[in-house]
């Protein structure tokens, strides 16, 4: 089975290379490596045609100016011969068996996407800082739900860790099946929009425990972005909810053979995952300070979930607080 390994590019000629390096050495051999350089201004291109001349595996696409992750991405699979695609962020790693592994398991397993858990790297002491999921969530044996995805990328829910960071082997036969590409039009959230799109269309995605992606965690990244930015990310997640909602609708009147109780069910996920962001955004708001904007906030969440929240707090400081209210 061979491998198409896709990395976005933009301005990476300090990292990319151990990227491409970290592909290159999988226990597979049978894989190809494609880079969409995004409109760089360093020598990110230059680096890539070094590889090209000592490996003919590597493959590079440029384009003139920047059009964005999801565009790159969606450049690399158009492109790619393989099997099954494997995103890899220009600033990432693999772990030297990770794609012989998921492949087999894959599968093995009958399915059309495998993700694992993410080694977390300080990208600049290179200290490991622990692993991006819980490993419960990683060892059912099940194919992913939309309930499921939800459930662990929805802020407040368990120890939120959002879920759409995961970086999963996908079969690239049945992304053409499904006629299903990243959301060029939003600049975050688009791998959770993705996942949610293909299991919505009947795509299975498993899960498996074992970390062999190394994830970069680099100042200025999604992880350590400022309020303002997690600000305007919310607004991107609120879009990303609602289409969500709506293609789950367009599903079930397609398919028209889930139960009333599950239609209802996953839209009330849906909906409170929405209150769930934007009190989120009220939070990052309001502890930097940014006074005015967390008023604004505020105002959007609904006051019964508003109230849960609070109430939950104060039960969480005050033992006797949950009794009085």
């Amino acid at each position: 089975m061979k491998v198409s390994v896709i990395i976005p590019a933009l301005n990476a000629a300090e990292f990319v290379g151990a990227a491409v390096r970290s592909a290159l050495a999988q226990s597979l051999s049978d894989l190809e490596v494609i880079v969409v350089d995004d409109g760089s201004t360093d020598k990110t291109a230059g680096v890539v045609r070094g590889f090209m001349a000592g490996d003919a595996r590597v493959r590079l696409i440029q384009h003139e100016a920047p059009r964005g992750v999801s565009a790159a991405r969606n450049a690399a699979v158009r492109a790619a011969t393989g099997d099954w695609i494997a995103p890899l962020d220009a600033d990432d790693e693999f772990a030297p068996p990770r794609l012989e592994r998921l492949v087999a398991e894959a599968e093995a397993r009958g399915l059309d996407g495998l993700a694992d858990n993410l080694q977390l790297l300080d990208y600049t002491t290179k200290r490991p800082l622990g692993l991006a999921f819980p490993q419960d969530w990683m060892t059912t044996g099940e194919a992913l739900t939309l309930e499921t995805l939800l459930d662990h990328d929805t802020p407040g829910n368990h120890d939120f860790r959002p879920l759409g960071f995961m970086k999963p082997l996908l079969r690239r036969r049945r992304l053409l099946e499904a006629n299903i590409q990243y959301a060029e039009d939003i600049g975050f959230a688009e791998d959770f929009l993705l996942y949610a799109q293909l299991i919505i269309s009947g795509f299975r995605l498993g899960l498996t425990s074992e970390p062999l992606y190394v994830y970069a965690v680099r100042q200025g990244s999604v992880t350590n972005s400022s309020t303002p930015t997690q600000a305007k990310n919310a607004i991107t997640l609120l879009e990303v909810n609602r289409r969500v909602l709506d293609l789950h609708s367009l599903a079930i009147m397609a398919a028209q053979s889930s139960t009333q109780f599950q239609i209802d069910d996953l839209r009330l996920k849906l909906r409170r995952r929405e209150e769930a962001i934007k009190y989120c955004r009220f939070v990052n708001l309001a502890k930097d300070n940014h006074l005015i904007a967390a008023l604004i906030a505020v105002c959007r969440v609904k006051p019964s979930y508003l109230i849960e929240k609070i109430s939950a707090a104060l039960r969480r400081r005050l033992p006797g607080a949950g009794r009085a209210l």
